[in-house]
């Protein structure tokens, strides 16, 4: 038996496989364990083929020595050799969902020149001197060298001068609202609401703001009132989707996306977010062709990128998955979640160094980031390196006690190694997380009946 952290030989390879394949073959035939060896028979890649028909081998011969040192047999149920035959799934996280709503994304769209309140008629000088305070305040604003700081201060130096603009507020409010200032954003909105009650804008941004809070049902109203007034404003559309998606109204979340992209088919988040829902119910095929269009639109996005790739990825498109995965860190290279699946794909292509470099980068972004532990020791369990494997699992469920899938391959590993009390411990720990884990089950009950 290979010795454990090294990678198995690869001697006489030929003979290998054709008997390792027959020995499958006939496994196959039998209905407890056909489900788990024949995805083994159906491998395509020749070279990771053979890498894993070689480990997998060793695998079974050393398990197979162990059960009869403990005199344990094949009769009957299902055992834990078998199990032991079935690769870990490698974690993919899941889907992401922008955080929605948002303000809009560029200030200029909400910092509009103010217009004459039909309630209030200006036309004395400080009235006039507030609005070239303002005026001079957007020009800044739509220029590279906005200076937030500055705008706020001209802004509340013109509502000195005039507090009845009810724009003013609302932009002072926006300007809050990207500082961090929540609180006195939303005094504004209220104050900008009081004096002229139709302002969609200021309907919007207040319910932004509020969703921010926590306070969801206030921030559903404000938005429904901007639509009442602009049933044609993309963004409130937009933010009262990703406040009804919130409260799991997925159905009527997606309807409101598609009419923001209705209204303003060039907006590539209302696709991105649209696409991302639509897979969560099922609907692949909508969702990939949604962030084509958020891609085609706006090309920076690294969550479009990612999602796809994870679409991709489930339609067994393995190279387009990969290019979108490094599209994704081309954009952002700390995205942690990217680097894991972009890891899994080469895994799966059996490009295993590549595949470890992509979980390191994983862990540089963040250290203590089970999963990429947990698919390291994937990547060279399936290779046969059992003792680095031990090491992986354990980390993993040393940073996430409650990772019931880490424990129970650490587990699994630690039987290969002849470490029975420690592999009866992790499966107690993984039957606890889990009840109905089957396979933990088995394993205790074999080890106990040997005395361990």
């Amino acid at each position: 038996m290979a010795s454990m952290g090294t990678n198995l030989s690869r001697q006489n390879l030929p003979w290998v496989r054709r008997a390792w394949r027959a020995f499958l073959e006939g496994l196959a035939t039998l209905p407890w364990v056909g489900a788990i060896v024949k995805p083994f028979l159906s491998l395509t890649d020749q070279a990771d083929k053979d890498r894993m028909e070689v480990s997998l081998q060793e695998i079974s011969q050393g398990i197979t020595q162990i059960r009869e040192e403990l005199g344990l047999t094949r009769a009957g149920k299902a055992s834990i050799v078998d199990d032991l035959r079935h690769r870990p799934k490698q974690m993919t996280p899941a889907i992401a969902l922008p955080a929605v709503p948002s303000p809009l994304d560029k200030l200029r769209d909400q910092v509009e020149p103010p217009v004459t309140d039909s309630a209030k008629v200006i036309g004395d000088d400080q009235s006039r001197q507030a609005h070239g305070r303002i005026t001079s305040v957007i020009e800044e604003i739509e220029t590279p060298q906005a200076n937030a700081k500055h705008a706020i201060a001209e802004y509340r130096k013109a509502l000195r001068i005039n507090p009845h603009l009810a724009e003013a507020h609302t932009n002072l409010g926006t300007l809050l609202h990207l500082q961090g200032n929540t609180e006195e954003a939303i005094a504004q909105y209220r104050e900008a609401l009081r004096i002229n009650p139709h302002l969609a804008e200021a309907h919007n941004n207040l319910g932004t703001a509020l969703y921010l809070q926590g306070h969801t049902d206030e921030a559903i109203a404000a938005y429904r009132q901007a639509l009442h007034i602009n049933p044609q404003f993309a963004e409130a559309h937009y933010n009262l989707g990703g406040a009804l998606h919130g409260q799991g109204n997925t159905r009527e979340a997606v309807a409101l996306w598609q009419e923001a992209t209705r209204i303003n088919p060039g907006y590539a988040q209302a696709h991105h977010v649209l696409g991302a829902a639509l897979y969560q119910q099922g609907n692949t095929d909508q969702a990939i062709a949604e962030w084509r269009e958020a891609l085609r639109t706006n090309p920076d996005l690294p969550q479009a990128h990612y999602n796809l790739g994870v679409a991709l990825t489930k339609e067994r498109k393995t190279k387009q998955a990969i290019r979108e995965y490094r599209a994704a860190l081309r954009i952002d290279p700390d995205y942690a979640d990217a680097h894991i699946n972009l890891g899994n794909a080469l895994n799966q292509q059996g490009k295993t160094e590549e595949a470890m470099h992509q979980y390191r980068e994983a862990l540089r972004v963040i250290p203590d980031f089970a999963e990429a532990y947990y698919n390291m020791g994937v990547a060279v369990y399936e290779r046969g390196n059992v003792g680095e494997a031990v090491a992986h699992f354990r980390e993993a469920s040393r940073i996430n006690p409650h990772y019931a899938k880490a424990r129970w391959y650490l587990a699994v590993a630690l039987y290969y190694e002849r470490r029975f009390a420690e592999a009866k411990a992790e499966a107690e720990a993984a039957l606890r997380l889990d009840p109905t884990h089957e396979q933990a089950q088995r394993m205790i009950e074999e080890l106990t009946e040997k005395g361990y």
